[in-house]
């Protein structure tokens, strides 16, 4: 057995693809942005709407409102405790949990020397996300900074960038974003939301015909169109007796509620692909308590998988305090962060977690 072959990596962008070879950074894959021509930050606009917002902060909330604790020595915890206290540790995870959203996040970190006991530590200043345009991937996968004069990226130093990646792969470094999934779904949105205001401002108001007699003059009939206009508005007008004036009103029906069909159909859409499920958002008319608990679980699932994904990024940031500040033998195992997630799930599936 050849050991060196084995452990040599033979499929490779640059020798499999000849238009790869030419790039130094990879484009981003994501179907929406190739199709529209647009970027990442054509996605931060969608959360105006207001179905989008509110699941996003429902997803994030279930993480949120978990209480989190370091687990380490005494010594340790006296330090990062109140570290984590004045990084906001809510803010943090928020920033964190961006990642799913957009396909990946990037944190940069500030590190700044203090004395804690009358030893020299240094600790994380600020922790703060940076717009993902601001970066690119290379051919190794690699972050990269997108600076002025190096449009294609200059690399990154080491500890200081927390990279968050989506369900990234080999082929797509920039992980998979929930809101590429939403694109559509909100812009069709915006576009039928204004169809139904054009139809109402047209068929919400009683439409007013006036019936003249044919020997009328023009000057007569716009007269009786000028009363008309004014009964709209006020309720009341005079018009000649031989005149006389049909209220037309628009019946109610399939028409109309075709355009609250549309927009409750785009939000159940919305609501999948950030939630994964619709009935902890929307109101079934055939649910069921079994589904909603069904659905309720999957959300608690989904949930756990955003918490895993904070801890992990923390946890690297605390590997990389201790890494930069002691020497490996001053204490026993790493500091870790942990989310007390009893209240996502049962007994058995905590053993399966931890």
């Amino acid at each position: 057995m050849n050991i060196s072959v084995l452990s040599r990596e033979i499929a490779l962008r640059q020798s499999a693809d000849y238009y790869q070879r030419l790039l130094t950074a990879l484009p981003d894959p994501d179907p929406v942005l190739q199709t529209t021509g647009k970027g990442i930050e054509a996605y931060r606009g969608l959360t105006t709407d207001a179905h989008l917002y509110a699941v996003i902060q429902q997803r994030k909330a279930g993480v949120l409102s978990l209480p989190g604790n370091i687990e380490a020595d005494e010594y340790i915890q006296d330090i990062l405790n109140p570290l984590m206290r004045r990084l906001d540790q809510d803010t943090l995870v928020s920033q964190i949990l961006n990642a799913p959203l957009y396909g990946y996040a990037v944190l940069e970190i500030i590190w700044e020397a203090v004395y804690i006991n009358g030893k020299k530590w240094i600790l994380p200043a600020r922790v703060e996300e940076k717009p993902q345009e601001w970066f690119r991937f290379d051919q190794a996968n690699s972050l990269r900074y997108r600076s002025l004069t190096h449009p294609d990226g200059i690399p990154l130093p080491d500890k200081k960038f927390l990279l968050v990646q989506n369900d990234a792969t080999y082929m797509n470094p920039y992980g998979e974003k929930v809101l590429s999934r939403c694109y559509w779904p909100v812009n069709f949105k915006k576009t039928g939301l204004e169809f139904w205001v054009m139809f109402t401002e047209r068929y919400g108001l009683p439409f007013v015909v006036g019936k003249q007699p044919a020997a009328s003059t023009p000057e007569d009939s716009a007269e009786l169109l000028a009363k008309l206009d004014e009964m709209i508005r006020s309720s009341a007008a005079v018009i000649p007796d031989n005149s006389s004036v049909d209220i037309i009103s628009f019946p109610s029906g399939a028409s109309i509620d075709a355009y609250r069909y549309f927009l409750e159909f785009m939000n159940s859409e919305i609501s999948k692909a950030v939630l994964t499920q619709t009935l902890t958002t929307e109101l079934q008319q055939r649910g069921s308590y079994a589904a909603a608990r069904t659905h309720s679980a999957q959300l608690a699932k989904l949930h756990l998988a955003d918490a895993r994904l904070a801890e992990k990024t923390i946890n690297r940031m605390l590997g990389w305090i201790m890494e930069i500040n002691t020497s490996g033998t001053e204490t026993s195992e790493l500091p870790s962060f942990r989310f007390d997630i009893s209240s996502l799930i049962s007994t058995n599936e905590k053993e399966n977690y931890g």
